[in-house]
């Protein structure tokens, strides 16, 4: 696969201003889903279509929340450092905290019961892999990709990845990083690491949809949403401001838009 570049412009003053509103791709279109929710980072949805996300505040202020039908949301974990990534399975939510003393958490949808599963600093790409092992990314300047299983015994898989920060996996088990430090997505399989993408402007999460395309948003104030398939990329979004977690659903996209509080809903027209 060869690598595809894309570049980009400053995101400064004068650019902000003239992303007051979220533009949208010919042939897309958007709504908002939920608001008021501060500091809305990463969304998962369980087998029952039910929707959690998490809200990325410090010093004890984050929460893990679940988004109802209507808009609103109740708190379904408090007193969390930063959490981040949240992945849905087996009945149970996985959420990592991207902080120094950062922890890997379990909570059982059934019993309600929180278990520490291992803590790791600055931990913030999360993939449930199966009942027994996540895959996580930490997010340094020197960052890892770490495999930790539900022991809670981790091994690095791969080291020296400069802010590795979204991670998603496809059917065929090939693992894709976003590399915020350097615009990049990564791909790793078979142990080699190979570029896929090229000069985004903070790629920041990803996920892969129904029709096997590579979901990419970037973590500026004037972010992109993008998606890549059979070597092309295209805008579906520009102008969100600090755009994040991305959940591919039956009828669209969900996006949260952290910088404005809210989750968006895109949709082909």
């Amino acid at each position: 696969m060869g690598i595809f570049f894309l570049s980009f412009s400053p995101s400064g003053n004068a650019a902000e201003d003239n992303c007051a509103h979220v533009l949208t791709s010919k042939g897309y279109e958007y709504s908002v889903f939920a608001e008021g929710l501060p500091s809305v980072d990463n969304l998962t949805m369980t087998s029952d279509g039910k929707l959690y996300a998490t809200l990325e505040r410090g010093h004890g202020h984050g929460e893990v929340v679940r988004i109802l039908s209507d808009g609103s949301y109740e708190v379904i974990i408090d007193g969390l450092r930063r959490p981040d990534g949240i992945r849905a399975g087996d009945g149970k939510l996985f959420i990592v905290e991207e902080s120094k003393r950062g922890r890997v958490i379990e909570y059982d949808l059934g019993s309600k019961q929180v278990r520490v599963v291992a803590r790791l600093p600055y931990v913030e790409g999360l993939n449930v892999i199966s009942k027994d092992e996540v895959l996580l990314t930490e997010d340094r300047k020197k960052g890892k990709l770490i495999s930790l299983t539900s022991e809670g015994k981790s091994h690095v898989l791969m080291r020296g990845l400069k802010r590795p920060e979204g991670i998603v996996v496809d059917s065929e088990g090939t693992v894709f990083i976003a590399e915020t430090a350097t615009g990049k997505v990564l791909k790793y399989s078979g142990g080699r690491l190979e570029t896929v993408l090229d000069g985004l402007n903070k790629p920041d999460q990803l996920a892969i949809d129904g029709t096997g395309a590579l979901l990419i948003s970037e973590d500026s104030r004037t972010g992109r949403l993008f998606a890549y398939k059979d070597g092309k990329l295209r805008i579906i979004a520009s102008c969100l401001r600090s755009p994040q977690g991305i959940l591919p659903v039956r009828d669209g996209i969900l996006l949260s838009e952290q910088s404005r509080g809210r989750v968006l809903k895109f949709r082909k027209k």
